[in-house]
């Protein structure tokens, strides 16, 4: 018999991913340690350090897992060798599948895909559980060999052509009945009565629970209690029923043929000719195909199943890795957070200290940015005069020496008046006085924070000055 055989493809695509996270993560905390360094010390780094511990761990469980990985990809090309030996088979597999398919003229598109897989499966499972139930019973009540066996399931095949009840429910009722049969000839007789009763009391659509129940009122029925039938509208004359009292167990299953007979015909059949009996043979037609299919995947199912199995140690190990290692991760990620968190208490807390200061700094560049504006001025004049001249000198016919002279002489005073500007008291005397200003604020805003009171840094300032 063909098999489809899967094949594993272990790919590690988590490992590279951690390890790019824990990178950032460790880059963030070297940045807040730096700039915990720079602001002289003013929140607590102890988050730092536990995210910096928790950081190393996740590193550590990370390698492990690509450990892990390599040593599970060992174990992978071991299970993948088995399933190249069943490629051919597949090949095999589909090509039958499409004469399946061109056969019943296209009326069913076999697709692939998990959903259609499990339903192949699941059909075939149905069948094996009933053939495995009828094997038992026929065994253990009638002594039955696999010959008997075979012979139930072919019957059941053969029913299953002409009607509409399919060959999985028809064994499902001959596994039912036989508990309460002790020769398989009796069965045999009665399978195809059982159908027509089946067609008779639930219509097209018969289940394997529908053949079930029929199995369980004709062993009932065996056992002399014919109204089990009558219920169902079967009629016995006296002497047939007399017969299902007192004859022998084959007299007993020769005599409800009959009855089910006369009252019902061949049921099974004559509804298979119906238009909806044609679209009920279909779909077992369909059942049937996904049966066959069913059987062949299913070994490659089972062997998916087995290779999980075997490996679940590995499996678990990279499993618990990943988890223990994201863990990690997020608690090195959660310390980053709350200490950036304090970084911005402090500033909140704090600004009423921490805002003159700033302000003082942002004063002084914007003196020396109107400094160097009026610097650009300058020299913006300067470049005019310059090129007015120029296109005098052109337009006189001047010589070039004298307009190279006049060029060399505007540079150097350019750079004379930049040297000037830099070396000038008056730009650092500006800077100080910001500064002594802002010192002033900052006292008093420390002041005020301390002794809770609202004193005004301005006040100070022109009370000093007076």
């Amino acid at each position: 018999m063909a098999s489809i055989m899967t094949s594993f493809q272990l790919t590690d695509r988590m490992t590279a991913p951690l390890m790019n996270i824990t990178n950032a993560v460790s880059t963030v905390i070297n940045e807040c340690e730096r700039a915990q360094g720079v602001s002289g010390n003013m929140f607590n780094t102890s988050k730092l350090a536990s995210a910096r511990t928790h950081l190393g761990l996740a590193d550590a469980e990370i390698k492990q897992i690509a450990s892990d990985t390599s040593r599970a990809s060992i174990s992978q090309e071991t299970y993948n060798g088995k399933v190249r030996e069943g490629t051919n088979s597949a090949k095999g597999l589909l090509s039958t599948v499409k004469g399946l398919v061109a056969s019943l003229g296209g009326i069913f598109l076999i697709r692939q895909g998990a959903s259609f897989i499990g339903e192949c499966n699941e059909k075939v499972s149905q069948l094996h559980q009933a053939e495995t139930k009828l094997t038992e019973v026929m065994g253990a009540m009638q002594g039955a060999g696999t010959s008997q066996v075979n012979m139930m399931k072919n019957l059941a095949s053969e029913v299953s052509g002409y009607g509409v009840v399919g060959k999985t429910a028809l064994i499902n009722g001959a596994q039912q009945a036989s508990t309460y049969f002790h020769q398989t000839d009796a069965v045999k007789t009665l399978l195809p009565k059982m159908a027509d009763l089946a067609v008779q009391m639930h219509g097209v659509n018969v289940t394997n629970e529908d053949m079930v129940n029929i199995g369980n009122m004709t062993g009932k029925v065996m056992t002399g209690q014919v109204g089990a039938l009558r219920r169902a509208g079967i009629s016995f004359t006296d002497y047939q029923e007399k017969v299902m009292k007192n004859g022998t167990e084959m007299e007993k299953a020769n005599m409800l043929a009959q009855v089910i007979e006369q009252n019902v015909g061949k049921m099974n059949e004559a509804m298979a000719n119906t238009p909806e009996g044609v679209m009920a043979r279909n779909q077992n037609d369909f059942n049937a195909v996904k049966t066959t299919i069913g059987e062949q995947v299913q070994p490659a199912i089972v062997s998916m199943f087995n290779a999980i199995h075997n490996n679940l140690p590995t499996i678990q190990l990279i499993a618990t890795g990943f988890a223990n290692a994201s863990v990690l991760v997020m608690g090195a990620i959660t310390g980053i957070i709350n200490t950036g968190t304090q970084m911005i208490n402090f500033f909140k807390s704090n600004w009423s200290i921490i805002e003159p200061v700033i302000m003082g700094i942002v004063t002084a560049l914007a003196i020396y940015n109107g400094i160097l504006f009026l610097h650009n001025t300058y020299e913006a004049i300067s470049n005019g005069l310059k090129q007015i001249s120029i296109l005098f000198a052109v337009a006189h016919g001047t010589v070039t020496a004298k307009e190279a002279a006049a060029t060399t002489g505007a540079t150097a005073s350019q750079i004379a008046f930049n040297a000037a500007l830099l070396s000038c008291p008056l730009t650092w005397i500006i800077i100080a006085i910001i500064a002594v200003i802002a010192a002033i604020y900052l006292i008093v805003a420390a002041i005020n924070k301390v002794q809770n009171k609202t004193r005004s840094a301005t006040g100070v300032i022109f009370g000093v000055v007076a």
